[in-house]
């Protein structure tokens, strides 16, 4: 009967002993000002957060960026630009006309595919 009762004094004490703990802890955190709490971070936000330092650190090397200085004059700020148009398609013949990638001679000449960049038949 003494070795059945052994037991149950122990867990009652352990109880006891983390009740104790617990009491503690809140009375120290009654003397705190603010409240810790940490929150995980999802992938979406970090996701967001490297997107933004990239698109910080592209705009400072196209702002001071030489080459390609025409197109600065089209088009100064990164990830922003009209969407014009429906379709990828028409987004697409839209920013060639505005960036002058077309198939017209003098496009070709500044590619280096045509040699004069003026009409062969004039």
């Amino acid at each position: 009967m003494l070795n059945s009762v052994q037991p149950a004094r122990n867990h009652w004490k352990k109880k006891k002993k983390k009740k104790r703990k617990m009491k503690k802890k809140s009375k120290k955190g009654l003397n705190k000002n603010h409240v810790e709490v940490a929150i995980p971070i999802s992938k979406a936000e970090i996701k967001v957060f490297v997107w933004n330092k990239i698109t910080i650190q592209w705009q400072g090397i196209w702002n001071t960026e030489n080459k390609g200085n025409h197109l600065y004059q089209i088009q100064q700020k990164v990830r922003e630009g009209p969407s014009l148009g429906k379709s990828r398609r028409e987004r697409c013949l839209l920013n060639r006309i505005r960036l002058g990638h077309t198939r017209l001679n003098p496009s070709l000449h500044v590619m280096g595919k045509h040699p004069t960049g003026h009409c062969d038949i004039c």
